[in-house]
């Protein structure tokens, strides 16, 4: 399938007009104000079946985001200058959809074909190489899906990818605020109001795509295997989101996965009346889990390249090599040699996950926004240390007597952890960690709530007195 030789002078003629330049458009005073309006009515219409408690946040959230819109623009136009991958899939999305303009069964073919299958030695004409780079193809097409009707506009695409960011962070305050009800307005700020979250997942980028499907899968997962709904549509759901984030980044599916394994075998644990059997039980479950899960992703070798173990150490090792580089200098971090071993990632764990949730120090920031990340760090220690001060030695008993707790932490760190050891560099950090943020937190606020808790007096019936 290739273009002819007017198609593609025809081709070149669309997609120059974008390349690198253009974000903003004369059709985007028209078409701005009828998104927002559509999608304003919707969160209305929505917004009457949500619990009492949690409509006041709302609408208030989906506007923080669209208030990050022009604040992204104007720091990654006028001040950071770099290389911007968000404006990236945006030009690289505008050639598919150009090709679709021309020539619409090869566009369909590129957008539904693997890049294993099919890549750009099969064209006869020069294109975008981001569509068929496996850490970008996914963002790209899902971006170029999203302008088909959005005009190809920027902005506009920008605002339906921060409304899709938003359900997916809305959906896991719903699924907190239901297990830990009276606490509402602290767990939105814990999962809709993360300055960093909002800003990252403001405009076109994977985290916008990641964040959808995390929050979706993490409701719907929540919805059948704890509330019994098994209903078609929740498990078809589950089918996209696992998708899509197998498609954009597998290890937060890792992730969760392996959180809610925890959490599903915990309450099944946690109905063993006898106390001593409860308590043998976890220590053999965990070790049987561990090495069953092991042995899974051994297995999978020659299956999905995906979940082998072998090609994550090494995919691991890869993007730490090329993150620390030279030309990462003014914001890099090294944590020491990796090697694609599970000896040597288990070595620099610890390091790993503080360097996520902890870095970069305030030492460390060496430009306006590596400071914002840095502040945000620094308070990030602080509130883990107050925590840690209010439950005291209650800490553990908080976490391991609630499956809920114990799984969103087992998330956040074994998120941490693979974060630390593929970011390389504070500037990508920055971005790759927020899917931790509102679990993380959220799991601090947890534990406040917990260690604060007073029990109920029980005042003495007429008898006692």
């Amino acid at each position: 399938m290739n273009l002819t030789l007017s198609e593609i002078s025809k081709f070149y003629e669309r997609t120059h007009q974008y390349e690198y330049k253009e974000l903003i458009f004369f059709k985007d005073l028209f078409l701005v104000p009828i998104v927002l309006s559509i999608l304003l009515f919707l969160l209305r219409k929505w917004q009457r079946k949500l619990p009492s408690d949690l409509k006041p946040y709302y609408i208030k959230a989906f506007l923080f985001k669209l208030i990050a819109i022009p604040l992204f623009l104007f720091h990654h136009t006028f001040i950071y200058k770099g290389g911007v991958d968000q404006f990236t899939y945006y030009w690289a999305s505008n050639e598919l959809i150009q090709l679709f303009y021309i020539q619409p069964s090869l566009a369909f073919h590129i957008l539904f074909s693997s890049i294993d299958t099919f890549n750009i030695s099969n064209l006869n004409f020069e294109i975008s190489h981001f569509i068929f780079a496996p850490n970008e193809s996914a963002t790209i097409k899902f971006t170029a899906i999203i302008g088909l009707f959005t005009g190809n506009s920027f902005l506009v695409t920008s605002i339906i990818c921060s409304f899709l960011s938003f359900l997916g962070s809305w959906k896991i305050l719903e699924v907190f605020n239901k297990y830990y009800p009276g606490h509402a307005k602290i767990l939105s700020i814990t999962c809709v109001f993360i300055p960093s979250v909002i800003f990252w997942t403001s405009v076109i980028s994977k985290e916008v795509y990641c964040f959808w499907a995390m929050g979706y899968l993490f409701y719907y997962l929540i919805d059948v295997f704890e509330y019994k709904k098994y209903k078609i549509y929740n498990f078809f759901i589950i089918l996209i989101t696992c998708y899509i984030l197998i498609q954009v980044k597998v290890y937060i599916l890792i992730s969760l996965i392996l959180a809610f394994v925890f959490f599903i075998l915990f309450g099944v644990l946690k109905k063993i009346q006898n106390p001593l059997l409860r308590n043998i039980g976890f220590p053999i479950v965990l070790v049987v889990f561990i090495g069953g899960l092991a042995f899974v992703m051994i297995s999978l070798e020659g299956a999905l390249k995906q979940f082998a173990l072998s090609n994550m150490l090494e995919t691991i090792k890869t993007n730490y090599d090329y993150l620390t580089q030279e030309g990462f200098a003014s914001s890099r971090y090294t944590l020491g040699e990796i090697e694609p071993t599970l000896a040597s990632i288990s070595k620099l764990g610890p390091a790993g996950i503080n360097v996520t949730l902890f870095r970069p120090y305030l030492w460390e920031a060496n430009k306006p926004i590596t400071l914002i990340a840095a502040l945000e760090s620094f308070l990030t220690l602080l509130l883990t240390l107050y925590v840690i001060y209010k439950s005291r030695l209650k800490l553990f008993k908080f976490i391991f007597t609630d499956k809920m707790l114990l799984s969103i932490i087992i998330f956040a760190l074994v998120f941490s952890l693979a974060v630390g050891l593929t970011s390389g560099n504070f500037g990508t950090l920055m971005r790759y960690k927020i899917p931790m943020m509102p679990f993380y937190y959220s799991a601090l606020a947890i534990i406040y709530f917990k260690s604060t808790e007073r029990k109920p007096k029980i005042e003495p019936s007429i008898d006692q007195k």
